[in-house]
């Protein structure tokens, strides 16, 4: 099993002490000494009364615990600074005022009693259901925290929050509080997103003004929600505990709905294999599954196998800025190189779906007639001729996984037949999630394989690459001013047919910088114990809140 996957057993031992109680001696004066007193005869004895056994003591339950994989590391479940694998966790914790019903992208009341926008969609009025309690004692959701959540994101409290997801609330005027549990989100524009991806996504979370203020620093690794359960344990590099919250809900009863599990245990397993492990040994309940897997769980007598074609992505991007990659035909050259159907064949047993452009089959703005760049060796040496480039060596990032170091040895091998030298610099969670970031980070930064998750709205996948997204999310470091002002166009336009064809304008203008290599769109498969009926949304994401059993 991963070294990184360690279960630990946990002994709850409970010692009963019994205290002696008895009465203190009592010392009488004597009496005067009298005649004794006649005998009599003794009296009949009486059977002695029956010794009842003591009633047994009922021992404590046992909690219900679901154990579910993480297959990465968390490190920061704030949602303005979240990287991805903290999803599950923020899930259960977290709620805002509408989220998506489980298993649909249907948009319906969590937080918000009522909700309603204006007819030109500038305004939005809510009123929150009352007495609904945040995690930690920190008192009762209003329309306050409604302000500072949605306000601090969009960067317009003070001090300004420089949030990477500021561009969900770009339209954000201001949020006007009108009562305790009132108030109204106000825009600056049209803004398509608001409904799709925004308000029931993370950017759409609901925080406690007062906690995010006491705890500061410690915020990231001590999320407060309103959701189902709170977070109990935080520990990094193995496991995440959340608790059922018992007050969820609060007054509103009919808020409140039930939730199966006294405990969620979220381990992380980095690999797929051990996935297996840990599996068969009892030690998961539900796990991301290795492909090479699939056969076995789909004919295995204690799981499921279930199934989600997502609308994320994995690529390797180039960073334009670099002086060794500053050439597009060097770009280019790489691009014709790298062989692609093989790299799907050996990392994910042909059962992912090869993507050749940024925004998946099925979402508006799919570019389907996008280039799938085959591998050339001989054009790509030819283009290399041409810049006058030979011996390049370069640096590619790649994270821990056998599948991420997979992807790096065939990108290896494939260069080498063009004459340049890779090394592969392997980095674990932690690492891979700091090193992008920042301009001296990205100095050091020349290739790298990596995949994003994604929501429904495309604005949702081209955002990040906008050229404020340069030191941020944008490691290509491509800034096209003409592709930003069409993502901001996009987001203002709510005619589907002029939103589509923004957005595969956008992808023709990434496709003509050369700096990625589309690899593929997941497909995941999960083993799960067939006692228990899982809850995803139609994308993938883990709903662990919403598991059952049978």
């Amino acid at each position: 099993m991963n070294k990184l996957f360690r279960l630990i057993a946990l002994v709850a031992v409970m010692s009963l002490t019994l205290t002696a109680c008895g009465g203190a001696a009592t010392t009488a004066a004597p009496q005067a000494t009298q005649a004794p007193a006649a005998t009599q005869a003794p009296a009949a004895t009486q059977a002695p009364v029956a010794t009842q056994a003591p009633a047994p003591t009922a021992a404590p339950a046992e909690p219900k615990i679901l154990r579910i994989r993480l297959p990465g590391d968390p490190q920061n479940a704030d949602p303005a600074f979240w990287i991805g694998s903290e999803e599950p966790v923020m899930l259960a914790v977290y709620e805002g005022l509408v989220s998506y019903k489980p298993g649909t992208w249907e948009v319906v009341n969590t937080l918000a009693e009522s909700i309603t926008p204006s007819a030109d969609g500038l305004t939005v009025d809510f009123k929150l259901k009352e007495g609904i309690p945040f995690h930690g004692g920190y008192g009762e959701v209003t329309a306050e925290d409604v302000k500072f959540s949605y306000e601090r994101i969009a960067g317009l409290t003070e001090p300004a929050l420089d949030s990477p997801y500021a561009g969900d609330w770009v339209a954000l005027d201001h949020v006007e509080v009108t009562g305790k549990y009132t108030g109204q989100i106000i825009l600056k524009e049209p803004f398509a997103a608001l409904w799709t991806t925004t308000l029931p996504y993370m950017s759409g979370v609901i925080l406690s003004q007062k906690a995010v203020t006491e705890l500061g620093d410690k915020y990231p690794t001590s999320p407060i929600g309103t959701g189902p359960y709170e977070l109990a344990e935080w520990k990094q590099v193995d496991r995440y505990i959340l608790k059922r919250f018992e007050q969820y809900g609060g007054a509103n009863s009919a808020y409140a709905q039930p939730v199966e599990w006294d405990e969620i245990h979220m381990i992380l397993v980095v690999e797929d294999g051990a996935t297996g492990i840990a599996l068969d040994a009892g030690d998961l309940d539900f796990g991301q599954i290795a492909t090479s897997d699939l056969d076995r769980y789909s004919a295995s007598d204690k799981f499921d196998v279930v199934k989600r074609d997502t609308i994320d992505y994995w690529w390797v991007g180039m960073n334009v800025q670099h002086p060794k990659l500053q050439d597009i035909r060097v770009r280019q050259a790489i691009r014709l190189a790298v062989d692609v159907p093989s790299i799907n064949e050996a990392v994910f047993d042909g059962k992912w779906a090869r993507a050749c452009t940024l925004i998946a089959p099925g979402q508006v703005g799919h570019w389907a007639d996008a280039p799938c760049y085959d591998r050339d060796v001989d054009q790509a040496l030819a283009l290399l001729a041409e810049a006058g480039v030979s011996d390049l060596e370069l640096d590619f990032w790649v994270g821990q996984s056998e599948r991420e170091t997979t992807i790096a040895e065939v990108v290896q091998a494939n260069l080498a037949d063009i004459g340049i030298t890779v090394n592969v610099v392997v980095q674990d969670d932690a690492t891979r999630a700091d090193a992008p970031f920042g301009e001296k980070a990205l100095e050091n930064m020349q290739f790298f394989q990596v995949g994003f998750i994604t929501s429904p709205d495309p604005s949702w996948s081209t955002v990040w690459f906008l050229c404020d997204q340069v030191t941020v999310w944008n490691w290509m470091e491509w800034c096209s001013e003409e592709y930003d002002q069409l993502h901001f166009d996009a987001l203002k336009t709510f005619d589907t047919k002029e939103r589509e064809a923004m957005y595969i304008q956008m992808q023709q203008l990434w496709d003509e910088a050369a700096h990625t290599i589309w690899l593929a769109y997941p497909t995941l498969y999960w083993a799960v114990s067939k006692n228990i009926e899982p809850s995803l949304m139609p994308h993938g994401r883990i709903l662990a809140w919403d598991f059952h059993t049978k």
